[in-house]
């Protein structure tokens, strides 16, 4: 057998995998998500356009999800003429979730839901950006056999605009 052919694993191998690697985020890597699906039934819209204002929007009660986070670096900026206010901002996040914790859950991720992540003790939200529905990139591949990961990716939100706060 060629060494390139003993890269590939089985079925049975790679739940055996995944087993572990859920395992190591349940119960190891203390990193979780609250995930806010937003609920579009009980959110307000309007009548003309049939968009909900922002600060109207309604969210289902949050679940939480062990996973990886990753938080990009933060943009920060300066403003006014001797640029002495400073404007700090999170960078967005990109979550890691097993798809098999995902059909677990069974979720469902669409623009417009909420991330929250804890960060120093207190909760920071982010509108979700890219759910990763079409998941077929090589490096989200464990073992050459196919997808274990999800990437989800949020970017910062003003807290002021979501109703449950």
């Amino acid at each position: 057998m060629s060494d390139r052919l003993k890269n590939f694993i089985s079925e049975r191998e790679y739940t055996t995998y995944l087993g572990y690697m859920q395992e190591y985020l349940e119960n190891y890597t203390n990193q979780n998500i609250a995930f806010y699906k937003a609920n579009q039934k009980r959110t307000s819209k309007n009548d003309a356009f049939n968009e909900a204002e922002l600060t109207n929007l309604d969210y289902d009660d949050p679940i939480m999800i062990p996973c990886f986070v990753k938080i990009e670096s933060k943009n920060n900026q300066t403003y006014g003429n001797n640029e002495s206010a400073k404007y700090e901002e999170y960078g967005n996040i990109s979550v890691y979730i097993l798809e098999q914790t995902i059909k677990e859950l069974n979720l469902n991720f669409s623009y417009g839901d909420l991330i929250g992540y804890e960060i120093k003790n207190n909760y920071v939200f982010f509108e979700l950006i890219d759910a990763d529905v079409k998941n077929v990139s090589n490096d989200r591949t464990f073992g050459a056999y196919q997808s274990a990961f999800r990437i989800i990716i949020g970017t910062p939100t003003n807290e002021s605009q979501i109703m449950f706060i």
